[in-house]
């Protein structure tokens, strides 16, 4: 059985008793394009919720199914790096700073960089780390926008890096994630045979890209069968409620049923009560339920029929 978004919006509005007359003598609503409060707030908060439910799914490495993808990442930004050969300073009062690559940028105006690795004396390291907006002079020379430099600045010539991906830490690789990924589900092997011990997960962190573009993926395994990228399983939202299964639902409607009762002139106690109920009850059995109707690992079974009991003197 399939259940429409009005539907999951009403089972809400029954884990508070209903909208009461903010609606109709039913307390229900009819449509999320309904003018009445109730109907209006339902409508804004439904997206937010639904997301919420396969993100919290996702990483409890319980997607929902249909919101599953995957995905080949190849382009590794931190392969895009290039040297930089001289940092320069303007005169006043602009002190604007240029910088010059050892080999062709490839970028453009309206590029965001992250500049690396610099080092100099007069506190020239605070360019490290930082995205910046350019403005291309020629095809080895940018201008930082909105960067003021200091005339004392002193650049050790040949350090640093122009790069697309932030300060990385301990990771090596860094790839954008795509543009539809709301919660990495696992980082991966591309080829699986069908045995569990033939599969591996690797370690990965995902974080806000500096221009806020969207999230990076970084890891330092390359999993995919080309070894030039990594393999990704990933959720994204789905808007299409008939792929959503009772347990899912209830799910759903627990979240949003929280996040209505203070519209429908409920107290803050029924709003964490049903918080609490969606941590600890509905978001657990639909995660149990994603779980038993999946089975990645499966290999044959052993084979018992030569007598296993044997050893204890039973046949």
């Amino acid at each position: 059985m399939s259940y429409s978004p009005v539907n999951i919006c009403n089972f809400a509005l029954a884990k508070l008793g209903g909208a009461g007359d903010q609606v109709n003598a039913s307390g229900q609503i009819t449509s999320l394009t309904d003018t009445d409060r109730i109907s209006v707030w339902c409508n804004t908060m439904w997206p937010k919720v639904r997301a919420q439910v396969i993100t919290d799914l996702a990483v409890r490495r319980a997607p929902i199914r249909g919101t599953v993808k995957m995905a080949e990442l190849d382009d590794e930004l931190v392969a895009d790096d290039v040297v930089i050969s001289d940092i320069s300073v303007g005169a006043a009062p602009g002190y604007a700073v240029t910088v010059t690559t050892d080999e062709v940028h490839d970028k453009v105006t309206g590029d965001t960089v992250v500049l690396k690795g610099i080092d100099g004396e007069e506190n020239i390291g605070s360019l490290n780390g930082v995205t910046y907006t350019i403005t291309v002079v020629d095809t080895t020379s940018f201008t930082l926008d909105t960067t003021t430099g200091d005339a004392d600045w002193e650049y050790t010539e040949n350090s640093g890096l122009v790069s697309r991906a932030p300060e990385l830490g301990p990771w090596k690789y860094a790839f954008d994630l795509p543009a539809d990924c709301i919660a990495v589900v696992r980082v991966t092997d591309e080829t699986f045979g069908g045995d569990e011990n033939t599969r591996r997960d690797y370690r990965f962190t995902t974080i806000l890209n500096r221009d806020e573009d969207g999230e990076l993926i970084l890891t330092n395994e390359i999993t995919n069968k080309d070894g030039d990228g990594i393999y990704i399983e990933y959720a994204i939202d789905q808007d299409d409620s008939t792929l959503f299964d009772v347990n899912i639902v209830d799910a759903m409607a627990t979240l949003l049923g929280s996040e209505l009762a203070p519209v429908c002139g409920r107290n803050t106690d029924m709003r964490l009560a049903l918080f609490a109920e969606y941590r600890n009850l509905a978001l657990p059995d639909a995660a149990a339920f994603n779980q038993g109707q999946q089975n990645n690992t499966a290999k044959a079974r052993t084979d018992f029929r030569g007598g296993r009991s044997a050893v204890l003197g039973l046949r």
